[in-house]
């Protein structure tokens, strides 16, 4: 685990001339209560995943599960990573300045910040995440002053991200916002209506804002694998739900127009990997950037 020196818990040191005196038992942090370190984390499967080291044994059997079931899940979700990052560095370049990254996971090696920074100095990001460990990590490696936020919700409550005072401001510039939620609709089941979320996330959004998205696909999975991958994630912090790239095309509805390549697997966006005539791994992402329709 990550050692993290940064003051979380509250603490009653008296002050001068005051009757107050020490506490040594402070109250613990609501979050940290909510912290739990029994079974595995999707964020800290992940990070393992990435090569990351802000893992535990449970995540790391976890992970192993996967991996007999998709051999090529590692190398996936590293394309996956590399597919965010150059998403994040075209996206810049294009003088987009405002980032929402929806289930922003644990810190890696290049944050979304450092990416848009590197292009302009009005860089700013809300990370959102609902995993307590992600949002400590975040607050305490990603706080950028007032250019970064840690926000601590869910992409199933949109209404509470939207009513976030840092993402009231940046929607209030009234300028191109992009919405990173790549791996993140797989933990959206039916029942939460992933298109309806999709579509929401459009009617909100200034003009010319624009989403990366990926979503792990069932292509290339028989029925026995899918099974027993998503039995594997009912045991962790979020049940997956894998489909195949038509469904994963089909949420975007008439809310978002597809950018080419379209809706496909993300190697396709990356200059320097699979070639066209490739056979799809077996646990890829699929995904791609869309913008916001005209209203």
């Amino acid at each position: 685990m990550l050692a993290v020196n940064v003051p979380i818990f509250a603490t009653s040191a008296g002050h001068p001339g005051s009757n107050v005196g020490y506490d040594p038992y402070p109250p613990v942090p609501s979050i940290l209560r909510r912290l739990d370190f029994t079974k595995p984390s999707v964020a800290r499967i992940y990070d393992h995943l990435l090569g990351g080291r802000d893992n535990l044994a449970v995540d790391r059997a976890a992970a192993g599960a996967l991996l007999k079931q998709a051999p090529g899940l590692k190398e996936s979700v590293r394309d996956n990573r590399e597919f965010l990052t150059r998403a994040v560095e075209h996206l810049a370049a294009q003088g987009i300045s405002f980032f929402l990254d929806l289930g922003c996971g644990l810190p890696a090696a290049q944050n979304v910040y450092e990416i848009v920074a590197g292009r302009t100095s009005q860089a700013r990001v809300a990370y959102v995440d609902n995993d307590p460990m992600v949002v400590i990590h975040g607050r305490a490696l990603l706080d950028v002053d007032e250019a970064t936020t840690m926000i601590e919700a869910d992409v199933r409550d949109l209404a509470k991200i939207f009513a976030d005072p840092y993402v009231v401001s940046m929607l209030q510039e009234g300028k191109p916002v992009a919405v990173l939620a790549t791996d993140v609709f797989p933990f959206v089941e039916e029942a939460d209506d992933p298109a309806a979320i999709m579509a929401e996330l459009g009617e909100a959004l200034p003009a010319g804002s624009v989403m990366v998205h990926s979503h792990l696909s069932s292509d290339g999975l028989d029925q026995r694998q899918v099974a027993a991958i998503e039995r594997v994630y009912a045991g962790t912090s979020a049940r997956l739900t894998l489909r195949s790239s038509k469904q994963i095309a089909d949420f975007l509805g008439d809310r978002w127009q597809v950018v080419a390549p379209g809706v496909t697997n993300v190697n396709r966006w990356l200059e320097n990997l699979a070639p066209l005539n490739d056979p799809l791994r077996s646990g890829t992402y699929v995904g791609g950037i869309v913008q916001v329709r005209p209203r």
